[in-house]
């Protein structure tokens, strides 16, 4: 009876697995893009498609309280804001065409509140020549997002954080 029963779970839970909706963002693999930091304010990032890149955006989000703009844009690009998520700014730009293995570097001042920091977000969208969704996204974290941790016996320790209840819908 136990072993009836097992069969019979295991393959209900093979069936949920099989039929449920798939909402992860992986990487493509189609584009290779990089951000690091070259001097305290100053954010390089990479871009190298594995594949032909014809009409493609780059936006950019970065928490609200930071102020971010494109040093020396190639081509005469233009970011303009773009709708954001709460607590962020966004912008976004239609990008030059890049071909296979073509080197597109990128550089952003980053003007940082007096305190805190975050996560600033690079995203990559288009649409390969086959017809599939070409994205790819890097995030780099700008100075500490939250207090400093505690050291205790080799470990870091960080102080719980309060969430903010959420106001119904």
């Amino acid at each position: 009876m136990y072993g009836s029963g097992l069969r019979v779970f295991a393959l209900l839970g093979a069936i949920f697995v099989a039929t449920s909706p798939v909402f992860a963002t992986e990487p493509d693999g189609y584009v290779r893009l990089e951000a690091s930091w070259v001097e305290d304010r100053l954010l390089r990032v990479t871009v190298k498609p594995i594949v032909p890149l014809d009409e493609w955006t780059l936006t950019v989000s970065v928490p609200d309280t930071f102020d971010v703009r494109e040093l020396a844009p190639p081509n005469h690009v233009d970011f303009r804001g773009a709708p954001a998520r709460s607590n962020q700014r966004t912008i976004r730009a239609e990008m030059p065409r890049l071909q296979t293995a073509e080197l597109l570097t990128l550089e952003f001042e980053v003007v940082f509140p007096p305190q805190g920091g975050g996560t600033i977000s690079f995203i990559v969208e288009d649409t390969s020549r086959a017809g599939r969704r070409v994205r790819e996204a890097v995030g780099i974290t700008a100075r500490a997002s939250g207090p400093a941790p505690v050291r205790r016996l080799g470990a870091a320790e960080f102080p719980a954080t309060v969430v903010p209840p959420r106001e119904p819908r």
